[in-house]
């Protein structure tokens, strides 16, 4: 592609060569490292030989990231970034190597906001679906006006309308389970107690698990399936829009899909301890057992104003914003911040 006229480089970080750094920088930072842990107020954990271990090798990674970084700044005249929030590699490195150089960094919001994956509060601006995501960063340290509303929209989702229908339901009840890489240990419980919660009810449930995108070996889950109508589907193996219209109920720990069926008036169900999800003006149901589940599938099936009724007491604090995202309107908010 870098041969094609007009065409911008593609670049995969990792066959970009680290750059040669002083070595007495590196030293200093293993050093710092070495003081954290030994110190007097550091937990006992962080002090055994496996975690300095571990640490110590992940530490190792991205030293050479940043190497790698620097080499790509030295060879690009960047003048600005743009990444998405997310549980990835070099989104954070990125950002805090290019405000090093006074460079303008973007984020546009990618997922639920958490402390433990989808955190961007040192982007100069964050761009992000709508007040209550705004309010979160705003309570985590991020600066106000760093931050702007673009509108509950996705990027895989350009044209993304929110449905605010009634959820019907079809002829047998259809489940769409939004997985989520919390381990094999933890998804295969879900799977089971799932596939358990639909073999105690008489009546035909059809089951779709949706492998989140770090999720490659369809395989390990298929093989715990026991019901006749349920599926292990890999990401962009279907559109995920079409899943989340063809289901009558939403069953995941925290996925974004549950913000997006959400907005398209489906009922949820959160596989999880209950906890504060800031975007919900009220609690949602948790559930943990085959039983608790069992009786969810009956009432749906029972009762058709279960669904609908579960689907109005989840009201989310944002509204679909009257603008879509597009690619002028993400530029005229860059500029503006800009200046």
């Amino acid at each position: 592609m870098k041969r094609l006229k007009g065409c911008r480089p593609i670049i995969f970080l990792r066959r970009v060569p680290p750059a040669n750094l002083p070595l007495e920088e590196e030293k200093q930072l293993y050093q710092t490292l070495e003081d954290i842990l030994d110190a007097t107020g550091t937990p006992t954990y962080f002090k055994t030989p496996a975690f300095k271990k571990w640490i110590y090798k992940k530490v190792g990674f991205i030293v050479k990231r940043i190497r790698r970084i620097h080499t790509l700044f030295d060879r690009y005249k960047i003048s600005q970034t743009i990444y998405g929030s997310t549980i990835n590699r070099y989104g954070s490195v990125v950002t805090s190597f290019a405000q090093s150089r006074q460079v303008f960094t973007v984020n546009i919001q990618h997922g639920i906001l958490s402390e433990l994956g989808h955190f961007p509060v040192n982007a100069d601006l964050n761009l992000v679906w709508g007040p209550s995501h705004k309010d979160y960063l705003v309570s985590r340290g991020a600066p106000q006006d760093r931050i702007k509303n673009i509108g509950p929209v996705f990027v895989r989702n350009l044209d993304f309308k929110a449905n605010h229908q009634p959820p019907k339901r079809s002829e047998a009840l259809n489940i769409l389970v939004a997985m989520q890489p919390l381990g094999n240990k933890y998804n295969k419980k879900m799977i089971r107690t799932i596939e358990q919660a639909a073999n105690n009810i008489s009546e035909p449930i059809t089951i779709n698990y949706k492998l989140h995108p770090d999720q490659n070996n369809k395989q390990r889950y298929q093989k715990h399936l026991i019901q006749q109508c349920s599926a292990v589907i890999s990401h962009g193996q279907r559109s995920l829009q079409e899943l989340i219209n063809e289901s009558d109920l939403v069953i995941t720990p925290f996925s974004t899909v549950a913000y997006e069926a959400l907005l398209n008036g489906k009922p949820v169900v959160f596989y999880k301890d209950p906890g504060d999800l800031y975007y919900l003006n009220n609690s949602p149901l948790y559930v943990h057992t085959s039983s608790e589940l069992s009786n969810i599938f009956t009432a749906a099936i029972n009762d058709q104003g279960f669904l609908p009724s579960l689907a109005s007491k989840l009201a989310l604090k944002d509204s679909p914003h009257e603008q879509p995202l597009t690619s002028e309107r993400l530029l005229r908010f860059i500029e503006e911040s800009e200046t």
